[in-house]
């Protein structure tokens, strides 16, 4: 962690503020793309709601320079968190599905 000495004008107070280094932000797009062939291949597999398949197949989908990439991991887990798609532990592995209540949300990923 780094820390930076801040002062005022006249040199009568100083204080220490820490900075943090704070992770690249990637492109919006390029997690939506990422997203829409994700969710391309659910739904050409039929996995919604009761029907799923490992976690891990996600990546799959996308292109091999990027599979062990952290976008990769960014655009799954972005997902979880709009409740796109939801968890079923089955067996120790994580296993997805698309969930059917959100139609909408994932119809406008992939009009985008």
């Amino acid at each position: 962690m780094l820390e930076l000495h801040i002062c005022n004008i006249l040199g009568k107070f100083k204080y220490m503020a820490p900075i943090i280094k704070i992770m690249a932000k990637f492109k919006e797009k390029e997690i939506v793309d990422i997203q829409k062939k994700m969710i391309r291949m659910l739904k050409n597999k039929r996995k919604f709601g009761a029907a799923h398949t490992e976690t891990i197949h996600l990546k799959n989908c996308v292109p091999k320079h990027l599979r062990g990439e952290k976008i990769v991991d960014e655009a799954i887990k972005n997902l979880f968190d709009r409740e796109i798609l939801i968890n079923k532990q089955s067996t120790g592995e994580k296993h997805c599905s698309l969930n059917p209540a959100k139609l909408r949300e994932i119809e406008e990923i992939e009009n985008k």
